[in-house]
């Protein structure tokens, strides 16, 4: 017997016509779309080329503004570093380092020398004396002046080694080359230096060059350093209790249980001003802090826990 419910077979072919005609014009049109693109196949990713010059440049900023020796570059950490970022990169070595400071720090001369030729007010200068670790002295020449607008401005003028015995005569030497290469020695009114017999010495000598060709000139102690050598010797008398503080700071931050209960009472006793770890550095107002801080200390409830 025959299934009435059964649907009769249409063959493929009559189904197809059987569709409306717009969506057979529709696959038709897709299909052929399909066909005429062609398949774009994935590049791979080239990895992005690093400028070698530039790295070293950024590398050569960074040695001058935290005044590291140009051989630091040689360092092998520093090294691997780089190379980890990229296997291109080279660093420079250590002699084209020291040969493109000196010819940037030789063109900042000139534009400097250009500068204070346009300035029409008396200039003032600063030295400045350190020892290196082997025992060569070096000493800075800064110059202030007040521009039109009553505002201070100073620059560096040069950065010159002390030919051994650092005399004051040696000093006057150095500090008159450089003078005279800026062109400025006839127009400076005073001097502050760091009130040591060499830097005494030498700017008495100067004044007896400036005197003879009928000019006025001062040189003064720098202030600051006056200071911090009648602190210095205040201090002597309680260095004791200083190096006893010091020990206490290092043992507190070293024991994170402790700085936690010291931090909690001085947050009890309202006492904000107390803060671990100090900077128990040279500085006399450092050593200054801690000793306010124990007097504090000494006379709070905090001491009778």
């Amino acid at each position: 017997m025959l299934n009435r419910n059964k649907k009769p077979h249409v063959p493929v072919r009559a189904r197809a016509q059987a569709q409306p005609q717009d969506q057979v014009q529709v696959q038709a049109q897709s299909q052929v779309q399909d066909q005429a693109q062609p398949k774009v196949r994935s590049q791979p990713k080239t990895k992005e080329m690093i400028d070698v010059d530039h790295v070293n440049w950024l590398l050569l900023r960074w040695l001058i503004s935290a005044s590291l020796p140009p051989s630091t570059l040689d360092d092998n950490m520093l090294i691997d570093s780089c190379k980890y970022l990229s296997s291109s990169v080279r660093l420079w070595p250590k002699e084209k380092v020291q040969e493109i400071i000196l010819e940037v720090f030789r063109s900042m001369k000139e534009d400097v020398k250009e500068t204070l030729q346009c300035i029409s007010s008396r200039l003032s200068v600063t030295l400045d004396f350190w020892t290196s670790y082997e025992k060569i002295v070096y000493m800075s020449i800064k110059c202030h002046w007040i521009d039109e607008n009553w505002v201070s401005q100073k620059v560096l003028l040069d950065v010159c080694r002390i030919p051994y015995p650092s005399t004051g005569s040696k000093v006057f030497q150095v500090l008159m080359d450089v003078l005279v290469m800026y062109n400025i020695d006839s127009r400076v009114l005073a001097c502050t230096h760091n009130n040591s017999q060499r830097s005494i010495h030498a700017c008495r000598e100067f004044a007896q060059e400036l005197e003879s060709r009928k000019l006025p000139f001062c040189y003064i102690p720098c202030a600051a350093r006056t200071l911090k050598a009648i602190i210095e010797a205040g201090l002597e008398n309680v260095e004791p209790t200083l190096s006893k503080i010091r020990e206490f700071i290092l043992h507190i931050n070293s024991n994170q249980e402790m700085m936690e209960d010291f931090k909690h009472w001085t947050e009890v006793y309202e006492e904000v001003s107390w803060k671990l770890p100090f900077d128990h550095s040279a500085n006399w107002n450092n050593d200054y802090n801690m000793l306010d801080v124990v007097k504090k200390v000494m006379y709070s409830p905090f001491m009778c826990i």
